[in-house]
């Protein structure tokens, strides 16, 4: 047998899938399956195939898209086709599309960490490979398509890292300092393994000891245990005060410089506040304690006392110097201080009053720093509060690694980041949203946050955080509170890609898209917009009218899209969605967010597809709502005009009656005179203010028999014509509607059902019959609407409906139809279908709906009018 017979018959074998390696083989393009190697293969996986659905999930599972594909096309041209049938192969293929997104998605980040990574190097940006392409293949083709900018990076981090070490060597060398330039190095060192290389050219570029405002890693922190925590306050303050007292000469590394002008103040302020507390004490404490944070500041002092008792707790005041510029906007770092709370009678126990929380309604329960006067106390249960001692101050004044005096900026930073773990991450954050804040790059500005909270972020973490969020306020909260509490749950301080890709996941995807479009609530057309606009899975711009040709891809009624296109405000709502930050205007049109963020907000294409059709149906049903809001506005005004102006009308009609009875003899043609004349009374337009007010009123529980009884009776007394109408009816049927509008809506069918008669039969009887199906009779599955239901039928002896006519009824009934299809003797005929849709309206807003049923067995017509019934919840009641 030749390979080439080998190779048709294999490629032919339906049952080759549940041979994986045979399979694999045969659609990857590589070697030939000559008859040995093709029996070699299937013998090998003959002791456990696989089912297809097993097959399905090692291909998807491997990433071999295109494979997968073929393997569910021939599914589907086998009948029937194995392990699958019409749902679960859907289903499948709906999974291969999945994988596909998630995959691209993947390949997309890695890009875009990839091009950061480039960019903090000092690389020039690569073009973007075509990943949609490749991917559609395999996961493989598309990671074959980054190895070249792989290895592009990878050789200049290399190159770095051997320049960085060359450089580390002539400075350690030629440094007459071994402190200045041993610190410098090691700066230079923990950046490049946080992969911190914008930092790492800054401080290479600078030198050592030059001044360097490249990040946190460059801010020394102090030392990290205070050794005697077991002294009181009064004997280690006694240590400072004389240098003959100390526990030992370890104390000297401790003990703060005599040029450190902020200590002689703070050292004075924490003796007397071992002493009776008082307000001026507590001041003078707040006074030094924003010297030593390079301010100057004399904040109001506030007594707490127990209601109880009458004694003062403690003293509520405020701590000034928090601020700095290059770190976020955050509660804690306000140019107004920070709440500060001394609590009276402390021994650094659990017995002191802790603060009261104080909730902004904006942004939550502040932060409040808790100072203890004792050596070491136990850090506060609560998410809001701080702790800070005596030994915390202590550490915060010891000179640095090569003996300075440490700056206000970076005692600043250093309490800070005592302070901020102690915090929870919503406390932290505040608000809804997160402002980097001018005074730094936004990625130094974050570092900065990741630093505050004792977190150690990996430089690709910084980079993928902004790409991921664009640098938006709401999704940067979200992502870092994420962070920061698996951060807390995990007890890891480092925070490296894995913690980055645990935000990637749908699921706090779906959390991160709730929060961006949560000021979005109750503005459907904006959400309209916005999935509109994000539908199509690119970055490209668009106008206005494209973005509203994208409706047309909505799976909603016609009639729906309609409304929308004619009364959706497009550019209002673009200009709304680009103040959030949700688009990006551009001059005629819009654009998509940056692509991290727009994967955020988009989601998979279900996502897409499932947000658009929720909003466009909420914005169509605002719309009509608004609309007969404003008729309703208007409409008590031109209802009492309309009817003054009939008024005048029929009075004029009622002289003109009158004067032909005056001059009528005949018995007979006065009669048919006086009825007329009854009749026309009412036209008056006091009958149809009553009909407005009567229309405004809410929906009550309503009989339908007694409408129908009603509509029959008043038909037959106001029709001059010999009418025959029957009335089948049983027992009482309750539904929620208008009665005035339900009977309207009757009223209008049965004036239908006689009008056609006229029009075909002349002066002959007509024949109407309006029957109550209380039960209807066919299966609740073919039901127009949800049973426990009720049918109130109209049939008629008439023509019936022509196919043209009820093809025309049904487009006003159920598509909208076009203005242009009503002409000018339907309109003086009658034939608009107006009134069947108003009546249509009236009964979608009691959940019902209008039924043109064909022809009745009377000969003409027959039409339904379905609503739900309401049953009776009291026991013993009836539907």
């Amino acid at each position: 047998m030749t390979d080439d017979l080998v190779d048709a018959l294999l490629a032919e074998w339906p049952g080759r899938w549940r041979h994986p390696a045979l399979s694999a083989e045969l659609t990857s393009g590589g070697t030939r399956a000559d008859l040995d190697r093709a029996a070699n293969l299937l013998v090998a996986s003959l002791a456990r195939p696989r089912s297809y659905a097993e097959s399905l999930d090692a291909l998807l599972s491997e990433g071999r898209f295109e494979i997968a594909e073929t393997l569910l096309l021939d599914l589907l041209e086998q009948s029937p086709a194995p392990d699958a049938g019409g749902d679960r192969w859907q289903a499948a293929a709906d999974r291969l599309a999945a994988a596909r997104a998630d995959a691209l998605a993947d390949l997309r980040r890695s890009w875009a960490d990839l091009e950061s990574k480039a960019a903090a190097l000092g690389l020039a940006p690569a073009p973007e490979p075509p990943l949609a392409a490749a991917t559609q293949r395999s996961r493989d083709d598309g990671r074959q398509l980054l190895e070249t900018e792989i290895r592009r990076v990878g050789g200049a981090e290399e190159a770095l890292a051997v320049a960085v070490e060359r450089r580390i060597a002539e400075e350690l060398a030629a440094s007459d300092s071994a402190g200045w330039a041993t610190s410098w190095a090691e700066a230079v060192r923990n950046c490049m393994r946080a992969e911190e290389f914008r930092v790492v050219r800054e401080l290479l570029r600078a030198g050592p000891g030059a001044s360097v405002d490249a990040g946190p890693r460059t801010v020394e922190p102090p030392p990290l245990r205070w050794p005697w925590p077991g002294h009181p306050a009064d004997e280690v303050l006694g240590w400072y005060r004389s240098t003959g007292r100390s526990p030992g000469p370890e104390f000297e590394r401790y003990r703060p410089l005599s040029t450190d002008e902020a200590w002689p103040r703070l050292l004075d302020a924490l003796g007397r506040i071992l002493g009776p507390l008082d307000g001026p004490t507590v001041l003078d404490l707040a006074v030094a304690l924003a010297a030593l944070l390079g301010e100057q500041a004399a904040p109001p002092v506030e007594a707490v006392t127990d209601d109880r008792t009458g004694r003062v707790v403690g003293y509520r005041t405020r701590l000034f110097g928090l601020h700095d510029a290059r770190m976020p906007v955050l509660p804690l770092l306000g140019l107004e201080g920070v709440a500060l709370w001394i609590s009276v009678d402390d021994d650094g126990g659990t017995s002191a009053v802790e603060p009261i929380a104080v909730v902004d309604p904006d942004i939550g329960a502040l932060p409040v720093v808790w100072f203890r006067p004792c050596t070491r106390a136990a850090r506060s249960a609560a998410d809001h509060v701080a702790v800070v001692d005596l030994a915390d101050l202590f550490l915060l004044v010891a000179p640095d690694a090569r003996r300075r005096t440490p700056s206000a900026t970076t005692r600043r930073v250093n309490l800070l980041r005592l302070l901020v773990p102690q915090l929870a991450p919503t406390i932290v954050l505040g608000g809804p949203a997160l402002d980097l804040g001018p005074g730094a790059a936004p990625r130094d500005s974050l570092a900065w946050l990741f630093d505050l909270c004792g977190l150690r972020p990996d430089g690709p973490v910084l980079d993928g955080v902004l790409h991921d969020t664009a640098g938006h306020r709401v999704a940067l909260r979200c992502v870092l509170e994420m962070m920061m509490t698996d951060s807390l749950e995990t007890e890891e301080a480092r925070v490296g890609l894995p913690a980055l890709r645990a935000i990637r996941s749908s699921e706090r995807h779906a959390a991160i898209r709730a929060a961006l479009i949560a000021p979005l609530a109750h503005d459907a057309a904006a959400r309209t917009v916005l999935w509109l606009a994000l539908w199509p899975d690119g970055d490209d711009p668009l106008e206005e009218r494209q973005v509203l040709a994208t409706l047309n891809l909505v799976e909603v009624p016609t009639e729906v899209q309609a409304r929308i296109s004619e009364h959706l405000h497009v550019s209002r709502a673009i200009t709304t969605l680009c103040a959030l930050g949700l688009l990006r205007c551009q001059d005629g049109g819009v654009r998509p967010p940056a692509s991290g963020l727009r994967l955020i907000l988009r989601g998979d294409d279900d996502t897409v597809r499932t947000a658009a059709t929720e909003a466009v149906i909420e914005t169509a049903e605002s719309i009509r709502v608004s609309a007969r809001a404003a008729a309703a506005v208007l409409g008590e005004r031109v209802t009492h005009t309309i009817g003054h102006s009939l008024d005048n009308r029929v009075t004029g009609i009622r002289r003109d009656l009158e004067q032909m009875l005056s001059r009528t003899a005949d018995p007979q043609d006065r009669a048919a005179l006086e009825a007329i004349r009854l009749r026309v009374q009412g036209l008056g337009g006091g009958a149809y203010v009553n009909a407005y007010e009567a229309a405004l009123e809410p929906p009550t529980r309503t009989d339908v028999t007694d409408v129908v009884r009603a509509v029959v009776g008043e038909v037959d007394w106001n029709t001059a014509r010999p009418i025959r109408i029957r009335s089948e009816m049983d027992s009482p049927v309750w539904v929620v509607a208008n009665s005035w509008l339900l009977n309207e809506a009757l009223t209008n069918l049965v004036r239908n059902a006689e009008a056609a008669q006229e029009e075909a039969d002349g002066p002959s009887t007509i024949r109407i019959r309006v029957v109550v199906h209380a039960a209807p009779p066919q299966p609740a599955s073919t039901l127009p609407v949800p049973p426990p239901c009720v049918a109130v039928e109209v049939a008629d002896g008439g023509p019936g409906f022509t196919a043209e006519a009820l093809r025309r009824y049904s487009a006003v009934l159920y598509a909208g139809i076009d203005a242009g299809e009503i002409t000018s003797a339907d309109v003086v005929e009658g034939r608009t279908g107006t009134g069947l849709l108003s009546t249509q309206t009236w009964l979608q807003d009691y959940g019902g709906t209008l039924e043109l049923a064909g022809h009745s067995d009377l000969g003409g017509a027959c039409v339904r009018m379905w609503l739900p019934v309401d049953v009776d919840p009291t026991p013993g009641g009836s539907g």
